[in-house]
């Protein structure tokens, strides 16, 4: 099967999958959801991504429990069939989660039989899961995958709160997960590095052969571009991309770090931190923010607050914030497209 990636960050690319690769996930993603025959599940992952495909429509045959795709995500709607159709797994992006709690009737739906939420996509920060949890009353987990390696972690219900909130989960069964050096050595526990994968999950190689000349390293491992650390408790947390690290002053700067304290700041529903062109700097630090509905604009001073209060570096903290107009864009995955929001955003003057 042909399946394009996501394109967050560039190009989608079209990833070639293998029979092999698509059953070992399909069947790696029930047996670590604890999805067994018969359990209804309900996802938000459309049928050309590799989620719906082969995570949840060949992992249902595979064990025997019922998928349920949603034909179009409808907050109101998605609550119906998780009350009628008694679901007992709901997985999908965090803003879908966070747009069914605005339903005012929330409250009024019998989802006593939904017992685990599994968010893709991203990995939201703690108050945000236990809000998820103490509201639909069940378990949260998350994980840890791509297109051309659908499982490579994910998280369990008997991992403690420190372990959902910052890591994503352990690799699951089969899968080779190495953090490696530049040089391609293997890092320490808790060294940061980029994250290197093998297995039977893995993909054959892009459509486009000159793509795998820096896909895959001497060993042919799948070399993710994602940022990570193997923890000594078997935990991988990811810290970032490789390609998401702004070069201000020379310094390297993680995205992913500042966006992670500006989440949770009440104000903002979802955050996008990038590098843009700076004469002086290289790059200058700009946080994108989505504000939650109802909510003032975030200021300049209460971006700076949150920072310094949760002890970010001074040198990383933005230089500036855009409250963006509308809804950041996103792909149909929901993950928002960092590469498309950079070139808007460059092209005007801001002051």
């Amino acid at each position: 099967m042909i399946q394009y990636t996501s394109g967050t960050t560039g190009v989608p690319k079209a990833a070639q999958m293998t029979h092999q690769s698509l059953i070992t996930s399909s069947k790696n993603s029930h047996v670590r959801w604890n999805i067994t025959v018969n359990q209804r599940v309900c996802h938000g992952f459309p049928l050309f991504h590799i989620g719906g495909s082969a995570c949840m429509t060949l992992g249902a045959a595979a064990t025997g429990a019922v998928s349920l795709p949603l034909y179009i995500f409808k907050p109101d709607v998605t609550l119906d069939i998780l009350q009628n159709e008694k679901c007992s797994v709901f997985i999908g992006a965090p803003v879908l989660l966070t747009a069914m709690l605005e339903v005012p009737n929330f409250k009024e739906y019998d989802l006593s039989a939904l017992k685990c939420l599994i968010v893709g996509g991203s990995n939201p920060p703690l108050e945000l899961l236990k809000k998820f949890s103490d509201e639909f009353d069940a378990d949260v987990i998350n994980g840890y995958g791509m297109t051309e390696s659908p499982m490579i972690c994910q998280g369990s219900p008997q991992d403690n709160p420190e372990q959902l909130a910052h890591t994503e989960g352990k690799p699951v069964f089969g899968v080779e997960v190495t953090i490696v050096r530049p040089d391609g050595s293997a890092c320490n526990p808790g060294e940061e590095g980029q994250v290197a994968v093998g297995g039977p999950q893995l993909f054959k190689g892009y459509k486009d052969p000159v793509l795998n000349n820096e896909a895959f390293d001497s060993l042919g491992r799948f070399l993710t571009g994602d940022l990570g650390v193997m923890r000594e408790d078997g935990h991988v947390s990811l810290t970032g991309r490789v390609k998401d690290i702004i070069i201000r002053k020379g310094e390297n700067i993680s995205a992913k770090e500042i966006e992670d304290i500006l989440y949770t700041h009440q104000k903002v529903a979802a955050v996008a931190v990038v590098g843009l062109p700076d004469k002086e700097r290289g790059e200058r630090v700009c946080a994108v923010v989505e504000l939650a509905e109802g909510s003032d604009p975030l200021e300049l001073e209460e971006m700076i607050e949150i920072c310094e209060s949760e002890g970010l570096m001074k040198q990383k903290i933005p230089e500036q914030l855009i409250n963006y107009d509308g809804l950041l864009p996103r792909n149909p995955t929901l993950k928002i497209l960092k590469y498309q929001l950079r070139d808007e955003i460059s092209k005007i003057d801001w002051p």
